[in-house]
């Protein structure tokens, strides 16, 4: 079924625009809405059945407040008026507050200087030595930093299959101390004293 034509078919170069200018009668009008209003079937369908364009049968359908029905397809989203920007559709997300960004940074440090601790361990003397001092300021500027993040929960609220609680300042100080002294029983107490670098006194 198609409309018939409205007024006659213009020639020349400007019969294309006049066609698209062309309104259609109240009779057109009043069938194209049964279809909108009566049958499921997308615009472009219609637009097949009756000889006009979707966005045709889109304009009338706004203009007129015609009602669809509840299974019929939707709008295609091009003929939809003012779709949302693409650009708002795929925008990140919003930062997390500075508190929660905090205490993220906080935790990856002291994740970071967990393992580092670990690796001084299978290192080699001079090189263990050279990375005592920074891991010490570190894991001293962490523990400030915690005070302000959280406050750590109490021994007795850990579940029993929890993940192990985190070292705290104390303890890796502690662990610092004892890779210190470990060095210092690989390299004998007192090498850097002078008057040790001689057995009983004598020159070389």
């Amino acid at each position: 079924m198609t409309f018939p034509p409205s007024s006659p078919t213009q020639s020349g170069p400007g019969s294309a625009a006049a066609r698209f200018r062309e309104k259609l009668s109240p009779e057109q009008i009043a069938v194209m809405r049964d279809w909108v209003e009566g049958t499921p079937w997308p615009f472009k369908s219609i637009g097949k059945e009756l000889g006009v364009s979707a966005s045709t049968i889109s304009r009338y359908a706004k203009e007129g407040g015609w009602k669809r029905p509840e299974n019929a397809a939707p709008t295609p989203q091009i003929l939809r008026p003012n779709p949302e920007p693409a650009h708002q559709r795929t925008s990140p997300p919003p930062p997390p507050p500075p508190g929660v960004r905090r205490e993220q940074i906080v935790e990856r440090l002291w994740t970071l200087a967990e393992r580092h601790a670990a690796i001084l361990e299978t290192q080699p003397i001079e090189r263990a030595q050279r990375s005592i001092q920074p891991l010490a300021r570190l894991t001293r500027t962490l523990g400030e930093m915690d005070k302000h993040v959280r406050t750590p929960l109490p021994a007795h609220e850990y579940e029993i299959d929890a993940p192990k609680p985190r070292r705290s300042l104390h303890e890796l100080r502690d662990e610092l101390f004892a890779h210190l002294e470990r060095i210092n029983r690989e390299e004998g107490y007192g090498w850097e004293v002078r008057e040790w670098w001689f057995s009983d006194g004598g020159g070389i």
